[in-house]
């Protein structure tokens, strides 16, 4: 099988959600980040989210329902833990799809 070559910029394609999302390609990071916006777990323990928010281009209004995720601790560079929500989504990156975890972060600010 061929290796599809990537740059540092890419669109991406979140299958269901959202199509030509521009991404950066950090082969050297831990984890991947999206930008979402009322983050929060709901009483069945279902995460429910927004993509972006109303400020982005990309914001579909479209609230997204999973208990697919994981719940993790980072430490920010100042020192600070922060709780991250990390679900799963399955994506397209150069023509190829893989299911990946995606640390939900709110870049409204």
């Amino acid at each position: 099988m061929e290796k599809a070559i990537i740059g540092r910029e890419v669109k991406v394609d979140i299958d269901g959600v959202a199509s030509g999302i521009p991404a950066k390609v950090d082969t050297g990071a831990d984890g991947s980040a999206i930008w979402a916006s009322r983050i929060r777990v709901d009483e069945e323990g279902n995460l429910r989210f927004y993509l972006f928010d109303k400020s982005s281009p990309f914001y579909t209004g479209k609230e997204i329902v999973t208990k697919d995720y994981t719940v993790t601790e980072v430490t920010s560079a100042s020192g600070h833990v922060l709780i991250k929500f990390c679900p799963y989504f399955k994506i397209n990156i150069a023509g190829k799809t893989i299911r990946a975890r995606f640390g939900l972060s709110d870049r409204s600010k």
